[in-house]
C-alpha cells in the first residue's frame, strides 16, 4: 500500500493485532493478511506510533463485512453438504 510514512514504529504490532482480530472473526487467512496490511499501512501515517481507530478506516469495515458475509455463506453451504451425506 502506498502511504505517506511518518513513523514506522509499531507497524508490525499493528499488523499482528489486526490479523488476530480478523482470525477471531474466523475470516480466511488471505483476508486476515489483507486486513493486517491495511491497518499497518495506516499506522505508519501517524507520528505517534499508534494506529488510528479501527472504525476510522472505512476499508477495514468494508473488508470485514464482505469477509464475514462470504464466510457465513460458505459455512452454511458446508453444513448443507454435511447433512446430505
Amino acid at each position: 500500500f502506498a502511504v505517506n510514512q511518518k513513523d514506522a514504529t509499531g507497524a508490525g504490532d499493528t499488523f499482528f493485532a489486526a490479523f488476530l482480530v480478523a482470525q477471531f472473526h474466523e475470516l480466511p487467512i488471505s483476508q486476515c493478511l489483507e486486513i493486517g496490511a491495511i491497518w499497518a499501512a495506516k499506522s505508519v501515517e501517524t507520528q505517534f506510533s499508534c494506529p488510528p481507530p479501527w472504525g476510522s478506516i472505512p476499508e477495514l469495515e468494508v473488508l470485514m463485512q464482505q469477509a464475514k458475509d462470504s464466510g457465513r455463506k460458505e459455512r452454511l453451504e458446508n453444513r448443507k453438504k454435511e447433512k446430505m451425506q
